[in-house]
């Protein structure tokens, strides 16, 4: 049975795509592997500190002293090898977490894309759409005035037809009324 770290945990609603979250479980790992390091670089220090304790009193010491000298370095072996296997899955997980980053970032590419793909079909749909309600309006338009030209038209003739009456000089007619009828008959 496969058990998941903190890391895990945190980073399985990250590989959904979102950049943002990916960036801070990176640079966890990135502290652990620095940890691991600095941590393997102590105890390297340490054992040859240790092998050169025990060199020296290789040489110049009885056997009894050895003894503690021999367990020293192996337990100096010990902490050498525990410091190796931390550095090693802690770069084995920031190499995970890079791989899960470069994977969800190129996810968020992707969707980025399609979303501007499909803004781009309907920025060109809405033109269409705009230019085809304009021409419709256009027709509309052109239609209403060809309609109002033939009603001015018929206006007229049925205007022609008519007898021409000679209410100025009625006296039954109101003053308005020849007022209108001077003001119609006149040019301009």
């Amino acid at each position: 049975m496969q058990t998941l770290t903190d890391c895990d945990k945190r980073q399985n609603w990250a590989s959904f795509g979102a950049k943002s979250s990916a960036a801070p479980i990176r640079l966890q790992c990135l502290q652990r592997r620095d940890r691991a390091r600095a941590e393997l670089q102590s105890v390297l220090r340490e054992r040859d500190r240790t092998e050169q304790k025990s060199l020296e009193k290789r040489k110049g010491l009885a056997r009894r002293t050895r003894r503690p000298a021999e367990d020293s370095l192996a337990a100096a072996e010990i902490k050498l090898q525990k410091a190796a296997t931390n550095q090693t899955a802690s770069i084995d997980e920031l190499a995970l977490r890079t791989g899960e980053t470069a994977v969800a970032r190129a996810r968020a590419d992707g969707w980025a894309d399609a979303l501007n793909e499909v803004l781009s079909c309907v920025s060109d749909a809405r033109i269409s759409f705009f230019a085809t309600s304009l021409r419709r309006c256009a027709n509309a338009w052109e239609e209403s005035a060809s309609s109002l030209n033939s009603i001015a038209r018929e206006c007229r003739a049925r205007a022609r037809q008519l007898p021409k009456a000679s209410l100025q000089n009625s006296a039954a007619a109101p003053a308005w009324v020849k007022e209108v009828l001077a003001q119609a008959s006149s040019p301009g």
